[in-house]
């Protein structure tokens, strides 16, 4: 050791730490990777050597990791297979520049590529072009690419688009030759919560029963057209996904007498009737769905009184409203609202106030919904009591306004697309002679 030659008053520590030297080695990297200077290995694609350095390599997968740390290089020189020189490139581009262009003419190359070689930090890049790029026009072949290579949320969005559109996307020929572990999937799904609609516009997706007797119908109909060339066994364990104690027997073996090739298959037919003794089935994920208040209308003569209530429940063929009456009457010389009463698609009746029943002498209005409308904006007038009503539906009809033309103005409209009018809460007090509605809260739904 040499003798010091410098003194200090008392020991201190300098601890250097300069940002150029961070922005400095990418660079130089980079500089000697695209001069070839002291790279340590030649990698042989194709026709092409490509000279690069092992730590780069190894610091972006596993695969070379293992291949330096277990294998002798000969002559500092590796070939691969399988793989394209241009893709090779760009991996490499991205080991030493950390940025490569994904494009719809290198994506799935990339993909199986990084997908073999274990890069996988690309491999997620790939990921995100895909989400990017997907629409109806590619729905089917997305899933079956994330179903191979496991990407996780490409597989996630496209589980939920088909669901959206599974009336229609299932009866297509396309469908019925996705490959059988695809079909698994969508059938015996329990990662997330399924929301099929009968159409689009639909808000409100069908409950557990409805999902059932349709996976039923799907499968009997997958297993139909690939009967011939797939492995029986296989197509026979998708009906073990659906839980077909939910489905009543007889609608089971009609629609599948309506399969020449199947309809007296023996193993089938066991399955069917085994399902009256036997559960199987996967547990499905619920559907929640949100139920909250708005403010109150018609308190103590003010409009947009403050207070809500939200609480969750699971959904389980939740009934829509159908019909809304309403009858009006007359206060202080001007049309005000009496009563209400909700007619829901179960048949259940919810009323308010004054009855469709009571004396000729009070206007009654009646608003009729179509199968899968429903209600996503209200506006209410109020003051004392509440004046009158005018809705707007999914369908972009209007329906009033019922009633006076009294109270101050408020608008409520559904927070979303899930999200729709189900119910009201008020009371009913009489004042000069009749029933009259106060405390008026409108009642929204949230499918999660």
């Amino acid at each position: 050791m040499m003798d010091s030659f410098l003194t200090f008053p008392k020991t201190q520590i300098f601890k250097v730490c300069t940002k150029t030297f961070e922005e400095k080695l990418p660079e130089y990297l980079l500089k000697c990777w695209k001069e070839a200077k002291y790279c340590d290995i030649n990698v042989v694609v194709g026709e092409q050597t490509f000279p690069t350095h092992r730590f780069m390599l190894a610091m972006i997968s596993e695969y070379f990791r293992g291949l330096f740390d277990n294998t002798t290089v000969v002559n500092n020189e590796i070939t691969l297979h399988d793989i394209e020189a241009d893709i090779f490139k760009n991996i490499l581009e991205f080991a030493y520049t950390g940025s490569v262009e994904i494009s719809p003419s290198n994506v799935e190359r990339l993909v199986v590529a990084t997908d073999f070689y274990c890069v996988q930090e690309l491999k997620e890049s790939c990921e995100l072009m895909l989400l990017q790029n997907l629409d109806q026009s590619n729905l089917m072949q997305m899933i079956v690419f994330s179903d191979r290579y496991l990407f996780k949320e490409l597989k996630k969005t496209c589980l939920t688009r088909i669901y959206k559109s599974f009336y229609k996307l299932s009866k297509s020929q396309e469908f019925l030759q996705l490959p059988i572990d695809v079909i698994r999937c969508l059938i015996g799904n329990t990662e997330s919560s399924i929301k099929i609609y009968k159409t689009p516009k639909y808000l409100f997706p069908l409950y557990d029963g409805e999902i059932e007797e349709l996976f039923f119908t799907t499968t009997i109909s997958y297993i139909s057209h690939n009967f011939e060339n797939q492995n029986k066994i296989s197509l026979l364990s998708l009906l073990k996904l659906i839980d077909l104690q939910k489905l009543d027997i007889d609608m089971m073996k009609k629609f599948l007498s309506s399969f020449k090739n199947i309809k007296h298959d023996t193993d089938i037919l066991g399955l069917i009737d085994l399902s009256r003794t036997e559960s199987f089935g996967v547990i499905r994920k619920e559907v929640i769905c949100t139920f909250s208040n708005s403010a109150e209308f018609a308190s103590g003569g003010q409009v947009g009184f403050d207070g809500c209530e939200t609480y969750i429940k699971i959904l389980n063929g939740y009934a829509q409203p159908r019909t809304i009456l309403l009858v009006s009457r007359k206060w202080d010389g001007r049309e005000v609202i009496g009563g209400i009463e909700i007619e829901y698609t179960d048949t259940s009746i919810v009323q308010y106030g004054m009855k469709k029943t009571d004396g000729k002498k009070y206007k009654k209005y009646k608003v009729e919904l179509s199968e899968g409308e429903v209600i996503t904006e209200c506006v209410i007038h109020s003051g004392y009591l509440v004046d009158s009503f005018k809705f707007r539906t999914n369908f972009d009809k209007s329906y009033g306004p019922y009633g006076g033309n009294g109270g101050g103005r408020r608008i409520y409209k559904a927070v979303d697309s899930s999200t729709y009018l189900h119910d009201f809460q008020c009371e009913a007090v009489i004042t000069q002679d009749s029933l009259a509605l106060i405390n008026f809260s409108v009642g929204w739904i949230t499918i999660q």
